[in-house]
Formats: C-alpha cells, structure tokens, sequence
C-alpha cells in the first residue's frame, strides 16, 4: 500500500460488491413492495380508490360519527367487547384465519363479489374485475366459527340493474347491476327482496353479525348511486343501537398485515432485504469510521395525488360544523365555473341558462349524471337548515365525477360497473 492509496485492493473489491449486492436488494424489496401497494390500492380494501375499493365508504363511515380505525393486527381484539369489527370482502379461507373474531361481540361481514385486476398504466385503477364463484364462499367462511349457522346459506345473482322488489320500501333504493343476494332461515332480513336478502342480521352464541350480501352497495363506484348511502346508514343505526362508536376496519384478510414484534417483522419478506442492507451499511460505516458532514438534506414533503386531496377536502367540509350548506354551494360554484371556463361556455349566459348549457354538454359528452338534477341536490343541501352529511358526500361524489367526466371522459368511471 503507497502513501496516495485510500483502499487496498482486497477492501475496494469488498465495497463493490457489498454495493452491488445493496443495489440488487433495493430493486427487488421495491419491486415487492410495488406489487403489494399496487394490489392494496386497486384491489377490495380500504386503502384502494379503485371501482370495487372501500375508501369512501371508510370516509362516509367516519363523516357519521363512528371513530373509525384500520387495523392490520390483532383486530378483534382492538375492537374488544364494546367496538363492533369490520369485515369486508375476504377473500380466501386463509385470509380469515389471519383474523381472530372469536373475541369480537359484534361484527359486520360484508361478502366477496369481484377480484380485480390492476391497471399497470394507471395507478389505484382496475383494468378489468370479473365476479367471483359463489361456491367457495361457504369455505371462505369457516374460520368464522358459526359455520353451523352459515350451512344453509345460499347465495344468487339476478342480471337485472335493478332488484326485483320491493317486498319493504327500502328495496327501491337499491341500484345494483348482477345483484348477489342471500338466503338462510337463520337469518333477520333487514334489506330483503323477493330473491332474497340485501341485509341481514344473525345472532349466534354472544356474537351478534350484520351480513351484507352484496359490497357493490358500499363500494366507491356503488355508494354514491341511488339511496345506498341513506339504506346503509340505516341499517348502521339498527345494527350498532346501544353499542359503542369505535369501529375497528380489519386488513388483514386482505394480507395487509404488520406483526407488532419489530424483530420478527424485519426478518419477515420484504423487510428482510433492507435490514441485510442495513446491517452491511452499519459494517462499512463502523469499519471506515467516516463521519457524516453537514446537517442531512430536509426531503420535500409528499403532495397528495388529486383523488386523495379530494377525498381529504370532501370530509373536512362536512365536519365544518356551522353554515356547511353555504360552504358547500361556495364550492360548487367554483367548480361550476372553473369547467365553464375550461369547456368555452358563451359568456352572454345568465345563471339559469349555464345551468342547462352545462346539462346538455355534459350528457352530448357521457356524463353519468346529468348537471341539472346535480344542481337541484346542490340547491337543496344549501337551502336547508341543517344538511345532511351523507348526502352532502354522495352529492360532492357526484359533482367530482361528473366534472371529470366531462373534462377527461367518462371511461375511466365505467370500467366494471
């Protein structure tokens, strides 16, 4: 070794290799983890933005006043005997043995109807979903431990758009295309048609379940639509009467688990990688003795993508408190006026006729909704004393799509509806 030589050949050949074998390990733990987001943020999840996702209704529920909480372990215990746990769409036997019900009192089972597919191009979208075998859910349920009371459960799909009701006024509401219903004679309909039931209640041993047959009435794409937000907050009412307000929104069925142990969970896929990459990085560092000079570079602080700025602005107004209804129509009226501008209305229209010029581009483009009668809900919720909160969401919903629709089209909102 000369006097002008920093590293010896032996120590140079180390550090190439331990950063190559560094650089291999960060591709592969961020593909991994790619994947997983990926699927979390399109699939049936709370977290997914998707058509079939639940993040709305995780908001709506927490816009009514129930302290809401996404659990990723141990969930029935954190729901204990006065939360109520939430179950929505598991989708394998092994998913629910993830979860320990048994401890919960009360728990909400909503059931699996679609599996989605991932749009590569397009992130937090489903390139296309396909309807699940009813078969298997009978297996999917075991882990349940009320099987006995789930044997006679059948359950069956009509191709119509709209139920064939309405035995119970509820049934009008309900605007469901390939709707799955149940039937069981140990179970209370709540929601019921003459195929069967929509909602229903079961109570065995000192576990008292809501069923819901069908997630297309609580998923994003499908709670904005008809009465849906009004019946499930209905049937929430119902089912949590006298019980406490935390809800306790279980992953881990959906595979979205982090165990509590620190040291089992970073010797666990994909975390493993990144603590050899640690601990060959603490090595070198201890072995070099370098110091770090300078104070570290403060990183940007992450901007929310636009449908969770949305989401985020949608929840913040209706907890406002007072005068939401004019707060509310102060937002329309911006957006009103920023697609206005943007689609090159005339500006010799007055406010009646941008209403109905805003109506008829938007149908001649595609639009689900039709501006008019979004305006008339508009109109309601601020002429009203004390708004409703559920409707003021659904109608924000509304207004949101419709605006992208006619600005960027209408594909990206039809794709398994």
């Amino acid at each position: 070794m000369t006097s002008d030589t920093i590293f010896t050949r032996g120590t140079l050949t180390t550090l190439v290799i331990v950063g190559v074998l560094a650089f291999a390990g960060m591709i592969v733990s961020e593909n991994i983890s790619d994947r997983m987001t990926l699927q979390q943020r399109s699939g049936t999840t709370a977290f997914s933005k998707s058509a079939i996702g639940h993040e709305v209704f995780y908001r709506f529920l927490q816009g009514l006043g129930y302290d809401v909480q996404i659990s990723k372990s141990r969930s029935a215990g954190k729901a204990g005997p006065a939360g109520t746990l939430l179950l929505i769409e598991p989708g394998s036997k092994s998913a629910l043995k993830r979860t320990d019900i048994k401890a919960a009192r009360k728990v909400i089972l909503v059931l699996p109807k679609w599996r989605g597919v991932p749009d590569p191009k397009n992130r937090g979208w489903i390139g296309s979903a396909e309807l699940i075998e009813t078969a298997p859910i009978h297996e999917i349920l075991k882990p349940l431990h009320v099987h006995d009371a789930f044997r006679d459960l059948t359950l069956r799909r009509s191709h119509h758009s709209l139920a064939s009701g309405p035995p119970n006024p509820a049934t009008h509401l309900v605007e469901i295309a390939n709707l799955q219903l149940m039937d069981s004679l140990d179970f209370q309909p709540i929601v019921s048609f003459r195929d069967g039931m929509l909602v229903a209640r079961l109570k065995v041993d000192a576990r008292d379940i809501l069923v819901i047959s069908d997630p297309d009435l609580i998923s994003n794409h499908g709670l904005p639509k008809a009465g849906h937000a009004s019946l499930v907050r209905s049937a929430l009412q119902v089912f949590l009467s006298g019980s406490g307000n935390r809800i306790v929104l279980d992953e881990t069925i959906h595979g979205i688990q982090v165990d509590p142990n620190l040291v089992r969970t970073f010797i666990q896929p994909p975390f493993i990688l990144t603590t050899l990459i640690a601990l060959l990085a603490a090595g070198l560092l201890i072995w070099s003795s370098a110091g770090r000079i300078g104070a570290p570079v403060a990183l940007e602080q992450k901007r929310m993508s636009g449908k969770e700025e949305l989401i985020e602005n949608i929840t913040q107004l209706l907890l406002r408190g007072n005068h939401t209804g004019d707060t509310f129509a102060s937002y329309h009226n911006a957006l009103r006026a920023n697609v206005a501008q943007r689609l090159g209305a005339p500006a010799s229209l007055d406010h009646g006729g941008l209403t109905e010029w805003l109506g008829r581009v938007g149908n001649n483009l595609g639009a689900a909704d039709d501006y008019r009668d979004i305006y008339s809900d508009v109109d309601a919720l601020r002429s009203a004393l004390k708004p409703e909160q559920s409707k003021m969401l659904v109608t924000a919903i509304r207004l949101s799509r419709w605006r992208e629709e006619v600005l960027h089209g209408s594909s990206s909102y039809r794709r398994v509806v």
